[in-house]
């Protein structure tokens, strides 16, 4: 596979690598894809907005009259 970066996403890049913490620039973009899989894990698990919440609340309470 290839892939096309904008230039500043290849200096990036290769800021990363010459930084010495990625061996080259295919460790940098699979822990960028890495870290986007467990943001949208992170997304699925978390729970309902607060606002969701606090209606749910508002609608427990008018019940209780």
């Amino acid at each position: 596979m290839n892939v096309s970066l904008t230039p500043q996403l290849e200096e990036f890049v290769r800021r990363k690598v010459a930084s010495g913490l990625y061996n080259n620039a295919s460790e940098v973009v699979r822990e960028g894809l890495r870290l986007m899989i467990e943001r949208e894990a992170a997304a699925q698990r978390a729970p309902d907005a607060p606002g969701d919440a606090v209606q749910e609340n508002k609608d427990r309470n008018e019940g209780r009259g």
